[in-house]
């Protein structure tokens, strides 16, 4: 059952927001990390974010005016893969401590400590009490076995049982498995992500668009994500086979040991005879114009998706979204938006839904008026910084 989001209360940054330490492992960019910078950027001006390890994440903190810190020594927390085997060793126990040692001096100077992913709520599980700090998760993950090792989540579920104040999550299919895996609903709070694209992004002709970004003519499909089997971009392939007059761009790279998939992708291209319909672009920087030059953007995961956030990117830009109806899309695609849900790892079910829609069947001023409403209301940056601050400010308030 869909219960309301968290709703905020009054809680201007302009009033002085809590000093909060925020805490992720990743060093790389992704769907969490930039939800964690648009979180914090202009808002929560007194905190600091503390990264398990140096990369491309911490640059970006430092050309948008965030403050980030990067711990030592702690990369054989990195190694742990969150489907695989736990392995307790003397190395994950000396990283272990070290970030927890220091995880806990950082937040002595701050109120509350904030983790943004597992492997930092781990560490800050035991960092927080030990500061005499309280502790929020942001889970951005469905806690089931498609996603995780089941000691990892029973390890996991310990952990907020035990030590965190509240858990944030961005849909309610989220904190279903979250409470399902055993929980304490009472510590939850659902907060949508907040999704921002650069503000013309509407206005740009969508033909001569694609003129200047090299793009085909004709019925153009995007794909955009990180290059994943879970993530499916083989059920576009396979659809795709079978709609002669379309083209498709398939934007994203692999990032955690994923290459073996990304080679995959390519080879199912040219066995299929896509060779001249189909783009691997890559990692991209202006995914919001390559959708707004798109007839349609495909969201194609085969396993449950905590919360789309390239489905919102596309309703910003004025693009219609085809996507699987599961995990907490259906929370996105409401309404009007719901014609256009498909059956995971359904490809003929994609490939007519995606037919059905080239033909006109589909009002496409109706599914983007309706888009663009929904994610300007729902998913702001704003409002989910907003309900955030409310969230802290509910678990400081119980401190005093």
């Amino acid at each position: 059952m869909i219960t309301e989001p968290f709703l905020s209360i009054n809680s201007r940054p302009e009033c002085g927001t809590p000093r909060i330490l925020f805490t992720t492992h990743c060093a790389r960019l992704s769907g969490a990390e930039f939800i964690l910078c648009d979180l914090v950027r202009d808002f929560f001006t007194n905190s600091i974010i503390f990264l398990f390890e140096d990369g491309p994440l911490r640059r970006h903190m430092e050309t948008t005016g965030l403050h980030a810190a990067v711990g030592h020594q702690l990369n054989d927390l990195l190694d742990i893969r969150r489907d695989g085997a736990l392995t307790v060793d003397l190395p994950f126990l000396r990283a272990m401590s070290r970030a927890v040692v220091q995880l806990a001096r950082m937040a002595r100077k701050h109120q509350l400590v904030y983790a943004n992913s597992q492997k930092a709520f781990a560490a800050a599980a035991f960092a927080a009490p030990l500061a005499r700090r309280p502790l929020i998760w942001h889970l951005h993950d469905i806690m089931t076995r498609e996603h995780f090792g089941t000691k990892q989540i029973r390890i996991a579920i310990g952990l907020a049982n035990r030590a965190a104040a509240r858990v944030v999550v961005p849909s309610q299919a989220v904190a279903d498995a979250f409470c399902a895996a055993g929980g304490q609903s009472n510590k939850v709070r659902v907060v949508p992500n907040g999704i921002s694209i650069p503000a013309d992004t509407r206005l740009l002709d969508r033909y001569s668009l694609r003129v200047e970004l090299g793009l085909p003519p004709g019925f153009l499909i995007s794909c955009v994500g990180r290059l994943a089997p879970w993530k499916g971009q083989h059920v576009m392939l396979e659809a795709l086979a079978t709609l002669p007059d379309a083209q498709c761009i398939i934007v994203g790279d692999p990032i955690f040991g994923e290459r073996a998939y990304a080679e995959e992708l390519h080879h199912l291209a040219d066995v299929l005879g896509l060779r001249d319909r189909v783009r691997f672009l890559g990692h991209r920087t202006d995914v919001s114009r390559l959708m707004r030059a798109s007839d349609i953007v495909v969201h194609t995961s085969v396993d449950p998706e905590p919360s789309a956030r390239v489905i919102v990117e596309a309703m910003l830009s004025g693009t219609p979204v085809a996507a699987t109806s599961a995990g907490g899309v259906p929370e996105i695609l409401t309404g009007d938006l719901s014609a256009l849900l498909y059956p995971p790892r359904d490809s003929t079910a994609l490939a007519n839904l995606l037919q059905s829609f080239q033909r006109g069947m589909y009002s496409r001023t109706r599914l983007v008026e309706a888009g663009i409403e929904r994610a300007e209301r729902v998913y702001s940056v704003k409002r989910m910084q907003q309900d955030v601050n409310s969230v802290i400010l509910e678990v400081l308030s119980t401190q005093q």
